[in-house]
């Protein structure tokens, strides 16, 4: 234990010794900066303003270089002390053995470290032109044109990955020229790693979503085109995955590397490229499933041949048809993705496989409605959009699922009736319906005069009502207790009869006041008898 304090002890001596000696040369370097350095640059470049910039610049850089070195030094005095090696001792030895023994060698150890940081410098001076101009060119393209702000956002992360990179490297360099041993080489040469991958991963990204977005802007080019082609710019709505996508490639990518370079031959390290084959087979199987969807929408796509029952069919079994491809696509995914990391699918599913007919055992209604949607769905008995009553519900067909059927009736309401209790359908929509009108006809009326006007004003009507298809009938129903009951039975389209009734009323009662045909009156007579007196 007294040997440890004393190892403590000593290396914070020494980290406090060369912290105060780092800055001092810090602040030696900011006054040279700006009491030597500024009057040397006017001399060279007169205009207003430039020596003083670029001499902050400097002085900013100093700064820079003084907080990285007091950083690394705190570092270095704690894995020091926590590997109980006393720093002043091994600076001792490491003046006595290397600079004081052979001067030559620590003035070519001085020229490599004067070189590295001259070459940091000019590639820094460079690439800060090079970047910006190149990023310039970039959206000086028409296809960039007008995503000036993402381009913004990659030059700044590449500017910055370009300062991480040189900074970190000029330390690394330096660590490498100083020093032999790994133990003060591998936590410097971690860090670099970890910061930089970090940085380029960030500035990757941002070029993969341009590129993903320019791909697909392209695709929608192709859509006028009558090869197979035209599929692609169907997938538009990919774009939004396929970026989520990129991103987790390249920040897992990264780690990877990252890992394997610092921990090489970890489970960790192995496990990187696993999640990575992962991602690329649950993308492939989205890809796919859109590709399905796409394929089958355009196969049960309505055409001008088809008819209306066909349409309608086609539109009903399209959403069936992708669900069971998606379900059977993901399942498949999963299975393999369990592969990739390992895992043996074939418990799985087979637990899977005997739950299942336990469920089945037990919910036997849902499996009887799942049976019957599909009879539903296969024999037609009713579409999409077909006018049906089932049981007391009367409205507009919206979804046919496996499981259950959705009908909205005349008040908005929603009704989901299970496809096992779907017993009797009444379809409003098969070939034709007729739309029906009951009205009163007085006793005192001419009844074959009023007939007469009544079927040549429907007559008339039906041109201007393209729903009729059929000539009207006219009945007597009944005889009431005040007039002649008739009925009028019209031929209209499937699921129009309500609107049709609606306006052929209408129409049969103008045509009954301008023939001057009165409404039917209640009568009742009273019968009044003598008294005996």
């Amino acid at each position: 234990m007294g040997a440890s304090a004393d190892v403590f002890i000593n290396n914070a001596i020494a980290l406090g010794v060369t912290l105060a000696l780092t800055f001092v040369l810090g602040f030696v370097g900011t006054r040279a900066c700006s009491r030597v350095l500024v009057p040397l640059l006017r001399r060279f470049d007169e205009r207003e303003g430039v020596a003083e910039q670029r001499g902050a610049w400097a002085s900013r850089v100093v700064v820079l270089i003084s907080l990285l070195v007091g950083l690394s030094l705190v570092i270095a005095a704690g894995l020091l002390s926590w590997y109980e090696l006393d720093a002043s001792q091994i600076l001792v030895h490491w003046i006595q053995d290397g600079l004081l023994s052979d001067p030559v060698a620590a003035a070519w150890v001085a020229g490599k470290l004067a070189l590295a940081l001259a070459t940091v410098l000019v590639l820094n001076r460079v690439l800060r032109r090079a970047i910006p101009a190149a990023v310039d060119s970039l959206a000086g393209l028409e296809l960039l044109s007008g995503r000036r702000e993402a381009l913004d956002t990659f030059l700044e992360r590449t500017q910055l990955l370009v300062r991480l990179g040189l900074g970190l490297g000029a330390v690394v360099a330096v660590v490498h020229i100083v020093s032999e041993s790994t133990f003060v080489r591998d936590p410097v040469v971690a860090v670099a790693y970890v910061v930089i991958g970090g940085a380029l991963a960030r500035a990757v990204v941002v070029a993969a979503h341009l590129i993903v977005e320019v791909l697909f802007e392209l695709s929608g080019s192709l859509e006028e085109r009558q090869t197979p082609l035209r599929f692609v710019s169907r997938l538009s709505q990919l774009t939004n995955v396929t970026k989520r996508v990129v991103e987790y490639f390249v920040y897992v990518g990264c780690a990877t590397v990252v890992i394997g370079e610092v921990t090489p031959g970890t489970a960790l390290a192995e496990l990187g490229s696993s999640v990575i084959r992962v991602i690329g087979i649950l993308y492939v199987a989205r890809v796919i499933i859109e590709i399905c969807s796409v394929a089958v929408n355009e196969w049960l796509a309505a055409s001008p041949d088809a008819s209306e029952a066909e349409q309608q069919q086609r539109q009903t079994l399209a959403p069936i048809t992708t669900s069971l491809i998606r379900y059977a696509i993901y399942i498949m995914a999963i299975s393999m993705a369990l592969g990739e990391l390992g895992l043996d699918a074939s418990p799985i599913l087979a637990a899977a496989g005997l739950m299942g007919i336990a469920v089945g055992l037990g919910a036997q209604t849902i499996v009887g409605d799942l049976v019957s949607g599909f009879f539903i769905l296969f024999e037609g008995m009713f579409l999409v959009g077909h006018r049906v009553r089932v049981g007391e519900v009367l409205g507009v067909v919206e979804d046919i699922g496996v499981r259950v059927t959705k009908i909205r009736d005349e008040y908005g309401v929603l009704h989901a009736i299970p496809n096992g209790e779907i017993r009797e359908v009444a379809s409003h929509s098969q070939r034709y319906v007729n739309a029906v009108v009951e009205v009163g006809v007085p006793y005192e009326e001419d009844l074959p005069r009023v007939l007469g006007v009544l079927a040549a004003h429907l007559e008339a009507t039906r041109e201007r009502y393209p729903d009729i298809i059929g000539d009207s009938e006219l009945r007597i129903e009944a005889l009431r207790e005040t007039c002649v009951w008739l009925e009028i039975q019209t031929p209209v389209r499937p699921g129009q009869d309500e609107d049709m009734s609606e306006a052929l009323r209408l129409e049969v009662v103008t045509a009954l006041g301008a023939a001057g045909v009165s409404p039917p009156r209640a009568r009742h007579v009273v019968a009044l008898e003598k008294s005996a007196g």
